[in-house]
């Protein structure tokens, strides 16, 4: 997942192509349910602190949101076709012993081209917005990242408009696409001595610099990240879980949190089409009523 962007910088962008047999609709675990809001500087804003996407964990982790530029207070952007973005970064308390944040990224879409038509292919998604100021990464499924607490922690959940950016009628959204996109981070934190983080990243295939190595598949920035899929020959961790990384390091993640942003919309009907977002499974109003923040 992308680094919150410094400025209005739209949706994620960058990615190279991921192992074409990579799951292309992920199924988070059953027990992996978003997680209790989290008080936060967007308590202040008069409004209940789970509106604002903030949530908190068993241990020492949480999440709490970050001002989107453009937006008041901390509100997401959203755009009418299923784009969004939400900021937020990690927080952990002071005097907490882990000293690296692992994160699954999963994300789910359901899209469709015609009502009751079938599901479009996460190849057919990416084709759909090619060319546009974004990407969907509809095939970057499943991958995992790293955050340093001694450096960057802030994250944003983000996602491009659903129609190509060929369309006629950009004032006409009418009988685009329709459907839901779910982008769920599970993330754990641990303890790895400084002089192992290196051996760490190399034995579970992470590469860092983005962009430097054979695992540089998905959209996560600038941050060390690999797959959850690797199909390179001798793969140690063909299929990678937080259990393993766990087991490998002989310890219980001393903080955990879920979080979660779904968009649901329909553009087959008379009116113009708006998008309905989820923030960890609660309704969140665009009190604005904004149309639109143009097409990630």
């Amino acid at each position: 997942m992308d680094p919150a962007p410094a400025g209005p910088a739209p949706g994620l962008a960058g990615a190279a192509q991921l192992l074409a047999n990579t799951p292309a609709h992920p199924a988070p675990a059953a027990a992996a349910q978003p997680n209790q809001p989290v008080p936060s500087a967007a308590s202040g804003s008069g409004s209940k602190p789970e509106a604002w996407g903030g949530v908190v964990g068993p241990g020492d982790l949480s999440v709490e949101p970050v001002r989107v530029p453009g937006r008041r207070n901390f509100e997401p952007d959203i755009d009418p076709l299923g784009g969004f973005r939400q900021d937020r970064r990690f927080v952990i308390p002071p005097g907490a012993q882990g000293n690296l944040i692992v994160q699954h990224v999963t994300t789910q879409f359901d899209v469709r081209q015609a009502p009751g038509g079938p599901a479009m292919t996460p190849g057919q998604i990416d084709a759909l917005v090619a060319g546009g100021a974004g990407a969907a990464h509809a095939t970057h499924g499943s991958y995992f990242e790293l955050f340093d607490p001694a450096g960057h922690m802030e994250d944003s959940f983000s996602m491009t408009s659903m129609m190509s950016p060929h369309h006629a009628n950009p004032a006409d959204l009418r009988g685009t696409t329709s459907g839901t996109i779910t982008k769920r981070g599970d993330a754990h934190l641990y303890h790895v001595p400084p002089g192992q983080r290196a051996a760490f990243e190399a034995e579970f295939g992470f590469a860092q610099p983005h962009g430097a190595g054979p695992h540089d598949k998905t959209p996560a920035g600038g941050l060390p990240e690999r797959p959850a899929a690797d199909t390179a020959p001798g793969a140690k961790y063909p299929n990678l879980t937080l259990a393993q990384i766990g087991a490998h390091l002989n310890q219980q993640p001393s903080g955990q949190v879920v979080h979660e942003v779904q968009s649901e919309w329909d553009s087959f009907g008379n009116r113009q089409p708006r998008t309905t977002l989820r923030l960890n499974q609660k309704p969140w109003a665009d009190r604005r009523k904004k149309k639109g923040f143009g097409r990630r």
